[in-house]
């Protein structure tokens, strides 16, 4: 027989199937899933029939009778199911019959809802004897019977079917018959099929212990799972390591959570290559955040599994938590070369941990390849702005890169303006350009964009310039607006407390406040430490520092109200610590001076001014 015709027409079949769903009243999803996999398995080999010596064999029937058959498949490849039927049925009626034919003839009588004839084509096949199609056709003709309401009908059929036919054929329908009493939660009748399978089929009477078992557990017997389980495991645990998983979430359930981790890695000791347990033993290390033991198991299965992106990503991000990120970088680089669809995220995350290593070179490499259409192309700008920066503190040759990178930013007409002000302001801040910042945050008071952030910020420049009128402009609708906001009330505390005809009765009330609804806000213990100082008590102004500069090790103002206080208190040495540590963690130049000149007064013993 020739089997391109097969070949050609089955590619449709896929679609057939689902199209066809809608059309009938029966279990069609299993149904049809059932007919695609007798196609299949038909064209896969030769055509064999026991009594094929009793009647023609399509290769030697003449000219007309084959013409017929690739007529029929024509008819079924355009979608004229009925014609495909009545050309085969001809076919079989005049004995030119092989399992092909009969295949398809079941197929396209169920296609145009004629089941009941497809059901007696069936039944007509299997009582020729078997053949290589026996148990795919059973399986069918089984279901058919179960789609016409003849429940009892095709139970005693695949009983026969399992007590008669040969042991190689009755695997399918085993299973079909296991997961029929499975769903009718008729456990009397599962445990006679499962006995039955279990002795005619030896070979796979582990896979009908698992039907049994599934059953169990899903039944909520789970004593009695396991112990099937626990059997199911033992005799072949690295091929049946599915039932380990099944007994560690009865543990789970059990509340015996304490056995499962011990259980995976025995296992996994033993089967290192078994990729399933050792994801799950991967998941419980990461759980128990035991980073150190996942690892290695998620470095195993990267090595043995196919390719899986979010593995890679998850091992570099537990490199980084590790600070091992000459690893990090080695699996995002690998990730680089494979992956074309997230190399931005991956630019990103490189350029974070070259961050974190301290090169400032490296990650700007990265941050400039991220795209303009990236959600990280934001960021990626805002972090450049700062690196230059950073890099600008010993070479001002990085300034202009800033510059750059910000005025290129302002010609992007798709992006959000406030992104723009905000590297801005952070650009305007690092260089202690007080009267742009403020230009460009009044350019926006009047607008949408203008935030309380934005007005905390303004205001702030304002004291800054000692421009006290204006400050007082902008933070009055503030605090009626909201009168027990602790930024707010900071602000204006912190600025009488430094004004020279500041009311400092009218800053202690305000930061006393703010400190009592906000404190563990590391600014304002800086602002109610500061004022405890110039109040004299220098012991509970050191303590509150102290916290505020653990917190913000960055802000220089904090470093220099801490440096202040130790050097009042004869704690020069202490002092001094605290102002080189400051240098190396402060970013703007300005800061950075001021630190130096705080420096200069303490090696020269010369009280700093308040």
């Amino acid at each position: 027989m020739t089997w391109l015709g097969i070949f050609y027409s089955l590619r449709s079949i896929d679609q057939a199937i689902f199209s066809a769903v809608d059309k009938l009243n029966m279990q069609s999803a299993l149904l049809w899933t059932v007919i695609f996999i007798l196609l299949s398995s038909c064209a896969s080999r030769p055509s064999q029939s026991p009594s094929s010596q009793s009647r023609p064999s399509f290769k030697s029937v003449n000219y007309q009778w084959r013409q017929l058959y690739f007529q029929a498949l024509e008819a079924e490849k355009s979608g004229d199911f009925a014609r495909a039927a009545s050309d085969l049925q001809k076919l079989v009626n005049n004995q030119i019959i092989d399992d092909a034919i009969m295949m398809r003839l079941t197929f396209n009588l169920v296609r145009i809802g004629e089941i009941e004839k497809a059901t007696g084509v069936l039944q007509s096949w299997l009582a020729q004897g078997e053949t290589q199609m026996r148990s795919p056709a059973a399986l069918v003709y089984g279901s058919l019977l179960l789609s016409l309401d003849q429940s009892e009908k095709a139970e005693n059929f695949f009983w026969q079917e399992i007590r008669t036919t040969s042991v190689g054929q009755i695997k399918d329908v085993c299973l079909k018959l296991t997961q029929l009493y499975r769903q009718k939660d008729n456990e009397e009748k599962l445990k006679e099929v499962i006995a039955l399978c279990s002795q005619r089929d030896r070979k796979n009477q582990l896979n009908y212990q698992w039907e049994f078992a599934t059953w169990l557990f899903q039944n909520q017997k789970y004593s009695q799972a396991e112990k099937v389980l626990s059997s199911i495991y033992d005799s072949e645990p690295q091929k049946h390591s599915a039932a380990l998983v099944l007994m560690a979430e009865i543990w789970q359930l059990t509340d015996r959570k304490d056995l499962i981790l011990g259980a995976y890695e025995k296992h996994y000791q033993k089967f290192t290559k078994d990729l399933k347990i050792a994801g799950k033993l991967a998941d419980l290390y990461l759980a128990n955040q035991d980073y150190q033991k996942a690892v290695p198991v998620m470095e195993q299965i990267a090595d043995y599994g196919p390719y899986d992106m979010q593995l890679l990503f998850r091992l570099s991000g537990l490199y980084i938590q590790l600070a091992n990120y000459s690893a990090a970088i080695e699996v995002l680089n690998r990730l680089l070369e494979k992956n074309h669809q997230h190399h931005d995220r991956i630019h990103w995350t490189l350029a974070t941990v070259y961050q974190q290593r301290n090169d400032s070179t490296s990650a700007l490499r990265h941050l400039q390849a991220i795209e303009p259409e990236s959600e990280f192309y934001l960021h990626a700008q805002e972090q450049m702005v700062k690196t230059y920066l950073k890099l600008a503190v010993s070479d001002p040759k990085w300034e202009k890169f800033a510059e750059q990178s910000i005025a290129s930013l302002t010609k992007e007409p798709h992006l959000f303006f406030s992104a723009q002000l905000n590297l801005a302001l952070y650009y305007y801040e690092q260089k202690n350009e007080v009267d742009d910042a403020i230009v460009a945050l009044e350019k926006i008071e009047k607008s949408e964009l203008f935030t309380l952030n934005h007005r905390l910020f303004l205001a702030s420049l304002y004291d800054q310039n000692q421009d006290y009128q204006k400050f007082d402009a902008l933070m009055k609708p503030a605090l009626k607006a909201d009168p027990h906001n602790p930024e707010v009330l900071n602000l204006i505390g912190y600025s009488h407390l430094e004004r020279e005809d500041g009311d400092l009765i009218l800053a202690g009330r305000y930061l006393a406040l703010a400190y009592s609804l906000s404190p563990e806000s590391a600014h304002i213990q800086d602002s109610w430490g500061w004022y405890l100082y110039k109040k004299g008590k220098l012991s509970e102004a050191l303590a509150l520092l102290e916290q505020a500069n653990q917190a913000l090790p960055q802000d220089a103002v904090v470093s220099l109200h801490l440096a202040q206080v130790l050097q009042d208190l004869s704690k020069t040495s202490r002092a001094k610590s605290v102002l080189q540590k400051s240098l190396t963690t402060v970013q703007s130049s300005y800061d950075q001076q001021r630190i130096l000149d705080q420096l200069q007064k303490i090696e020269k013993r010369q009280p700093a001014n308040r």
